[in-house]
Parts: C-alpha cells; structure tokens; sequence
C-alpha cells in the first residue's frame, strides 16, 4: 500500500491547500444553508454523465432530508440555450449548478444576478468574474488539479459533510461511483488519490464502501465471464473488446470453459486455478498483440464495493455503476440514472439494465468499425489526430468512444486525438484527449485552455481539463475548427 493511501483524513485534510479549500467549502455550505432557509426550494442543473448524476443526487438526498422542495435539470452543457431557460424561470431563487458552470461565471453573474447562484464544478475556471456575485466551488481556484484530484460528486459530497458531517457518509458511495466515473482513478493500481480519497476513507469507514485489488474485468460479479471480457473497455483488450465470438474462443482456448451444463459461466464459478490461468493467459494475450509489459497489466486494479448492495447486483461494483449511469446519460434516460443514484430499485434498476445493454451494443460496434476501417475515420495532422464520426455515433457517445481510442497505446496514437460528430443539422460536438502514449513535448498542453480560446475565436462553446476537453460549434466550421485546435495546439508546444 502506498504512503498515500496510508494517511488518515485528518493528515489529508490539513495539508495547505486541501486545508484552504476545504475551509472554503465550509462558507460555501453555509452559505447555501442559508439561502435555503429563505428560499425554502432550489433548482439543480447538472451535466449527464456519471459525475454529474452522482453529484445532483448528493445534493437531492440532502434536500430531501432538508425538507426542502427542488427540481433537477440535466444539460449536455451550460451554453446561451440553458442560462436563458434558468432566466425566464424566476421561482427558482436558489440555483445550484453542478459539473458545470465555471467555464461561464461572468455570463452567469450578468444574467442571473437576481438569484442566489452557486456552482460546483471541477472543470477549469475562466478568471474569476468581477463582483463575485456566483458563489463557485472549485479546487482549481487553490491549485488543486480538478480532472485527477476532485470530481464534481466529490465536491458536492464534502459540501454535504460540512453541513451535515452525521448525515453525509451514506452518501460517499455517490462520490466514488461520480470519481470513477470521470475517470479520476489515476493513483497507483487505479485507485482513487486527493480529495476523492476523502470520500473513499469515509465510506470505508462507516462499511459503505470496500476495497480490493483484483482484475479490472467489466461486471465481474454481475455478468457471465463472456461479457465481462466482451464489454471490458477499459482496459481495451484488442481483438476481444466487443467481440462476444472472440471471447468465447478465448475462453476455450485456454482451458476456462465460457459454459457449463448449458449455461454461462460467472466469475465466482471459477476454480483458484481457473482464476490463476485467466489472469495470466490475459497478460499473455495482450502482450501477443503488442501491448507493453506494463500496458498489459492495467487489466489489474483498485475495485470499490458497496457492500449494501448484493453482491451479484451491478451496482455492487462502483464502477460498474458509473458505467450503467454514463450510459442512462449517454441515451437521454435521465431519469433512470437519477433515480438510480437516490436510491431507488426495483424496475428502475431492470430498465436502466436494458438501456445499457444497448448502449455497449453500440458502443462496441463504433470502435470495432473505427479499428477495422481506420483510413474512413482517422485522418492525422502534425499535431492532431482527428476521428470524423459525423453520422456513426451521436454527440452523447462521442466523448466514451474518444475516451477509449485514446486509453490504449495499440491505437499507436501520440499526438492530441479529437473527435467530431454532428449533432443535428447546425451543430458539430467535439472530444479532444491526450492519449495513453502521447508524445512527450504535448504533455504539458492544456486541452481545456485549447478549446476554451478556439470556442471564443470561432463563436462555439469550449473547455474541459488539461487531457480532456470537449466543446459544440457551427456545423459549417469543420475545417475551421480542426485548423484552429491544431493551431493551438502548435502555439501551446512552441510557448
């Protein structure tokens, strides 16, 4: 175990800038006590994703317990579209924007000024508006790294536990599943680092949550063997990421049985040695394929448990959870993740199952086409790799198939990757990520600074973190656009 995952809460929480932003966190709490209190109901506005669910849903369960009436609103994005909605709403006095927002704070500050406006986000700030009248939370304002160190639910969480520190750790499952989610798993063998920690200690130590090394296989405990390898994309496995028949023969190649008695198999079902064997003959695979020693490990991690769920729930795993509620965002069933995430079972849990099922049916078969019909979609620049699945994917599964072309080196991409898809006839949605085995003199380029200065030159919406950043632009601006991110991209190495 690591030194850092060796330290207690309290040495976490006294370091000097956790310390100062957590103090600040403490006002910010009770400030918007306070604005509840005379408010007496609250509008939530949040991003789709996992993180942004997870931290509306913190902040629901509260306002539930609070008494407290509200409403929840969940956006693609902050844009013109959605402040001018929230203005012609006036009841709504108190608003709370999570996962989003400070990428707008002086439009937020022009146009909402007769409301008690507070955000929580983790995304990279723009300077912080005159007046101050937006109450912002944000671990970028006190150097603390946003997109590795403190997702939204994390931030909406440890709101939470200022104001209510008895109340607040049944809800620290909602920030790990929101970190995972946001794939802030960056500490060593995957785990949880920074302000997440917090949350992750806090569960563990009031039994909401548990910790085990062990593979990184999706649904572990939930599928049989054939899907968890089929549907595992992260690690991405080559040539069985998405191929049920690949699996299968792979199962059967190296002595596991994919059946039994007519049945599939799950993972508990597997002897010590059966277990032994997969986990090596995996390594093996993925080195046969031309993954690194090290690449090849990552199918080995930190897995997070709530062990108040079943254990052959697919909410047992948090990152499985993050995953089933990403993909409710990714097909518009809001509702499915929002009630999934304050709790609720039952029929909830066996709709979202199906949306699921559906969306890593797509999803496998988008990036199954981009691999074996590379030269459609994948054009490369000096500095820019660009994916065009304008018409193959929709603007909501962009982000997950640019995430994942991006998070193995067998896609051999070293340069900034930027995938566009149209959304609609008038507007382009654009993912911009640093891959795995980027190029050393790219390391240090701000892909949310990126977007942000190409949006304001070409009139879009851009911002995001220092590896991923995303943004939605005029439909007639693609060769503009893909001209304006490399020449950013240019001026950023050459600085």
């Amino acid at each position: 175990m690591s030194q850092r995952r060796s330290r207690s809460n309290d040495d976490l929480e006294a370091e000097g800038a956790a310390r100062d932003f957590l103090h600040d966190i403490g006002r910010a709490a009770e400030s918007l006590l306070a604005s509840l209190e005379e408010r007496r109901s609250c509008l939530i506005v949040t991003h789709y994703d996992a993180d942004g669910v997870c931290a509306a849903a913190a902040l629901a369960r509260t306002l539930c317990q609070l008494d407290t009436p509200f409403h929840i609103r969940v956006v693609d994005q902050l844009d013109e579209t959605v402040i001018g909605w929230v203005k012609r709403n006036p009841h709504y006095k108190c608003v709370v924007m999570t996962d989003l927002g400070s990428g707008l704070l002086s439009r937020l500050e022009a146009e909402l000024s007769d409301r008690e406006v507070f955000v929580v986000d983790h995304h990279i700030p723009e300077p912080e508006a005159e007046g101050g009248a937006v109450r912002e939370v944000n671990p970028h304002r006190f150097g603390i790294d946003g997109s590795t160190q403190a997702s939204s639910s994390t931030l909406a969480y440890l709101l939470v536990r200022s104001a209510l520190p008895e109340e607040a750790p049944t809800l620290s499952p909602l920030a790990v599943v929101g970190a995972l989610g946001d794939r802030q798993d960056v500490g060593r063998h995957f785990s949880l680092t920074g302000l997440n920690e917090i949350a992750v200690r806090d569960g563990v130590e009031h039994g909401y949550i548990k910790r085990e090394l062990g593979l990184r296989l999706f649904g572990l405990r939930s599928r049989p063997l054939l899907k968890c390898l089929e549907y595992t994309f992260d690690p991405y496995l080559p040539g069985l990421s998405g191929d049920e028949a690949a699996c299968y023969n792979f199962l059967k190649s190296i002595g596991v049985k994919p059946s039994e008695g007519g049945k599939l198999r799950y993972f508990k079902s597997l002897s010590r040695e059966e277990v032994r064997r997969l986990a090596t003959e995996l390594i093996k695979y993925s080195m046969s394929v031309g993954l690194s020693v090290r690449e090849s490990e990552r199918i080995f991690g930190t897995t997070y448990l709530r062990p108040r769920e079943g254990e052959d729930s697919p909410l047992y795993d948090a990152r499985e959870f993050a995953a089933i509620l990403n993909a409710c965002g990714r097909v518009e069933r809001h509702d499915l993740a929002l009630l999934l995430a304050m709790g609720v079972r039952g029929r909830v849990l066996s709709d979202a199952m199906r949306e699921v099922e559906g969306y890593r049916r797509a999803l496998s078969s988008a990036i199954n086409e981009v691999r074996n019909s590379r030269e459609r979609y994948v054009s490369e620049l000096d500095h820019l790799v660009v994916v065009d699945l304008s018409g193959r994917v929709s603007s909501r599964m962009l982000a997950a198939v640019a995430s994942i072309l991006a998070s193995s080196k067998v896609w051999g991409i070293t340069k900034p990757l930027m995938a566009i898809t149209k959304v609609g006839e008038d507007a382009l949605k654009v993912s911009l990520r640093k891959p795995i085995s980027i190029d050393a003199k790219y390391r240090a380029v701000n892909l949310g600074q990126v977007m942000r200065s190409v949006a304001d030159e070409l009139g879009g919406v851009g911002g995001g973190h220092e590896n991923a950043a995303g943004g939605t632009f005029s439909a007639d601006l693609k060769s503009e656009l893909v001209r304006a991110v490399e020449a950013e991209i240019s001026r950023a190495i050459s600085a």
